[in-house]
């Protein structure tokens, strides 16, 4: 009879260990998907993976039935939520519905891929395994593009293929690109400061290289921001340690700052980028023709909101309705939100960040220094969305339901241990 119950307790064991091993492929490649498709020139493959990933995800849901208390978590409540202010303000849009309906549909595919991505991480070790491979495949990703595209050109002239920004030639949005691998590139970093795994520094020398040809300011201070208050907020490092390194990165960024504006080949990328915003926030010097597109976006999209401060214009209306330059959005989350939602979208929305950072924060005041060190990271990342929001539309952006995921999921696991 003992020896019965142990084969059994044998074969749960192989049972979980295969379950956790089909939850980590899938959600490597939903990884693939958001990451590959530009490195493998083939839009075919990053579909085939996604579908692949959303049956991999629901075998592993319906394998675990009977084999854990479900309950809704507050990442369900909220997007539950969501999805109703989304569908009653795409109802709205009018004339307009077509557009605004499929961007609902596709906005909605990857919150549902986020949540069945926060099912998948069932342990702390699964939440690592997820925060390496994001680094992981980005970093190969992001090899593989810049060989492909750009390697022939190492022994000749740079003049011609880095005029422009990367990927921008190839028809995608280099800030979205941008801001993707900005998230990887910090989660890989974390993993080489924390776990001292240095495997990761030859993935986060091609995400940095990628970074940087992008052009995107927002990925950029992304990282900077980041990586920064990573580096600084070390629970090892007393008081004077941390001033020591705050100075340090500040002689850092100075010396990237220059290096951007003197060398002609990131100067023509991302530097004049820089310039031109410094320019447009004090006042004096001319301002790239981006810069200024943007603060007109802005203008724009608060003067629609104004208009209809309650009941907005519709779920992805801003770029129809746009008057400066039509088929463009506004470049602000906050702003994007009030004039697609009114206010209704911009607290909705922003009600599951301060959740998360709410859960996060209880965590830090009562974990042990493992569990402290993942809440500081995932409350800089989320700290750092808000402050970048004023520059770029995050509501539409896959990878940042992939944070909100892997956070929410940390809540969950620390609750229920």
């Amino acid at each position: 009879m003992e020896s019965l119950f142990i084969e059994q307790q044998s074969i749960e064991t192989k049972k979980e260990l295969l379950l956790n091993y089909l939850a980590i492929a899938s959600v490597s490649l939903y990884l693939i998907n958001l990451y590959a498709h530009l490195s493998l020139y083939s839009t075919t493959i990053a579909k085939l993976a996604k579908i692949m990933f959303f049956v991999g995800i629901v075998l592993y849901i319906v394998l675990r039935k009977g084999n854990w208390n479900y309950k809704l978590s507050g990442y369900h409540v909220w997007w539950g939520a969501f999805l109703l202010v989304s569908i009653v303000f795409t109802l709205r849009a009018g004339t307009l519905f077509s557009s605004s309906f499929w961007q609902l549909v596709a906005d909605q595919k990857n919150i549902i891929a986020s949540l069945l991505i926060f099912e998948a991480i069932r342990s702390k070790q699964n939440l690592y395994r997820v925060l390496g491979l994001t680094a992981i495949i980005a970093g190969v990703s992001a090899a593989v593009f810049l060989v492909n595209t750009y390697g022939w050109t190492l022994s000749g002239s740079l003049s011609y293929t880095w005029v422009n920004r990367m990927p921008e030639t190839l028809g995608d949005n280099p800030n979205v690109l941008g801001g993707m691998y900005a998230i990887a590139f910090v989660f890989g970093a974390f993993l080489l400061y924390k776990r001292k795994n240095f495997l990761y520094c030859l993935f986060l020398i091609p995400i940095l290289i990628y970074i940087l040809f992008t052009g995107s300011k927002r990925a950029l201070l992304f990282l900077l921001l980041s990586i920064a208050s990573l580096f600084i907020l070390d629970l090892k490092s007393s008081f004077v340690v941390k001033l020591l390194k705050a100075f340090i990165i500040a002689i850092l960024i100075l010396i990237l700052y220059n290096a951007l504006m003197d060398i002609p080949l990131f100067y023509t990328v991302v530097g004049y980028r820089f310039e031109g915003m410094i320019n447009s926030l004090t006042g004096q010097g001319s301002i790239d023709a981006s810069t200024f597109e943007r603060q007109m976006f802005i203008s724009e999209g608060w003067e629609q909101f104004l208009s209809a401060p309650f009941s907005g214009h519709g779920y992805y209306t801003f770029p129809y309705i746009n008057t400066v330059a039509y088929g463009k959005y506004a470049h602000n989350n906050y702003i994007e939100l009030l004039a697609d939602m009114g206010v209704t979208g911009l607290v909705v929305y922003y009600a599951l960040p301060i959740w998360l950072l709410k859960g996060l924060y209880s965590i830090y005041k009562k974990s042990d220094d493992e569990s402290k060190n993942l809440s500081i990271l995932l409350i800089i990342l989320i700290m750092v969305t808000l402050i970048t929001d004023i520059s770029f539309v995050s509501y539409m952006f896959p990878v940042t339901y992939v944070l909100f995921a892997v956070t929410a999921a940390f809540i969950k696991l620390y609750e229920g241990a």
